[in-house]
């Protein structure tokens, strides 16, 4: 029975790290799409897709 604790607690771990990574990816496309925005008058036509797809990943993970 501890062994399988032992791997809910690494499984649990590694929810926390993709999740951290979800947003992590959500922040760079975010500020990325600002600065290409704003400075060079050309969104990225791809980072709304990736914000939605990012935000519902680091959602559902982050609720485990």
């Amino acid at each position: 029975m501890q062994t399988f604790f032992k791997a809910l607690d690494r499984l649990m771990r590694l929810d926390e790290v993709v999740a951290s990574l979800a947003l992590f990816g959500l922040f760079v496309v975010a500020i990325a799409n600002v600065f290409m925005r704003y400075l060079f008058s050309s969104p990225l036509a791809w980072s709304e897709e990736i914000l939605q797809l990012l935000m519902v990943w680091a959602t559902f993970l982050g609720a485990m």
